[in-house]
């Protein structure tokens, strides 16, 4: 439904609705025809049964395959193969890993850990403070009690290094996403039980895509930094010694050398968002159907 939705440009809502109701409106029955070229003066479009129809089409569409594979989300799942979390020049300084249970036929109770280590980079150790984790799940969704679940709340974690606050902070049902931020300097490695995310419509075949990354836009002095209060801090990663603890080093060359290690991280990434915004480590999780 979500990606006959996306292909005819109509809100998947209201073509739910009117599937529900058995009648669709004249706008949708053409922007169907528009879209998967079709006539909606055909009598197998207007008075006939779906069979004939279908007929018609694949005369008509004869280059097309005889049967499109079933999408069966009515089925019980299990975790398929994982792809290996995304390689970067910047080793430890963040990682995640995702798994999945069921709560029932098409669905999956989503768990997440994140890692953020402190590894040495050109010299100082560097450290994650404030991220984003992303989920991609299209066609399967977010379950409407998941989301609300999240409206207006704030988590606090206690993880390695301290507690974390994970808030729901845009994105949609196929694609949310979640701010973390540590209270401390790093959001070190946290783990978010089967209560933080429910997946449902999956069905066998489908991949479920964690994303985690931070904003690495450059530090500007404060006179000729920008002035967006709804931008997000640009000053996400913390410069720290072995133990965790920060540097006490005069700001100006503390902003310098962040700048530095930011040029440093950036180099074995892919390029930043017109924010800043990178995407450090990901990972994918497979589902296939359950053997009896």
């Amino acid at each position: 439904m979500v990606d006959l939705a996306d292909k005819i440009g109509v809100k998947r809502e209201t073509l739910r609705d009117q599937k529900q109701r058995g009648r669709l409106s004249p706008e949708v029955q053409s922007a169907l025809a528009k879209n998967l070229a079709f006539r909606l003066d055909w009598p197998q479009w207007q008075t006939g049964p779906a069979e004939q129809f279908k007929k018609e089409y694949r005369r008509v569409h004869s280059h097309l395959p005889a049967s499109a594979p079933e999408r069966r989300t009515d089925v019980r799942l299990a975790r398929g193969p994982r792809r290996e979390p995304m390689p970067s020049e910047t080793v430890g300084l963040a990682a995640v890993e995702i798994d999945g249970s069921q709560f029932g036929p098409g669905t999956a109770a989503i768990e997440i850990t994140v890692s953020c280590g402190m590894p040495m980079v050109l010299g100082v150790h560097t450290t994650i403070q404030s991220g984003r984790i992303q989920l991609k799940c299209s066609p399967a969704l977010l379950t409407k009690d998941s989301l609300k679940g999240w409206t207006g709340a704030e988590r606090k974690i206690t993880g390695s290094r301290g507690v974390v606050r994970v808030s729901f902070e845009a994105g949609t049902r196929v694609a949310p996403s979640w701010r973390l931020t540590g209270d401390g300097v790093s959001i070190g490695t946290i783990v978010l039980d089967p209560d933080f995310a429910a997946l449902e419509e999956l069905a066998p075949g489908d991949e479920v895509t964690l994303l985690f990354g931070t904003w690495l836009s450059d530090i500007q002095e404060a006179e000729g930094a920008a002035n967006d209060a709804a931008a997000p801090p640009a000053d996400v990663i913390a410069l720290v010694r072995s133990d965790g603890s920060e540097l006490a080093i005069p700001a100006a060359e503390l902003s310098k050398r962040k700048q530095q290690v930011i040029a440093c991280i950036r180099k074995g990434l892919l390029p930043a968002d017109n924010n800043g915004y990178v995407v450090l480590a990901s990972h994918v999780l497979q589902m296939v159907e359950a053997k009896s």
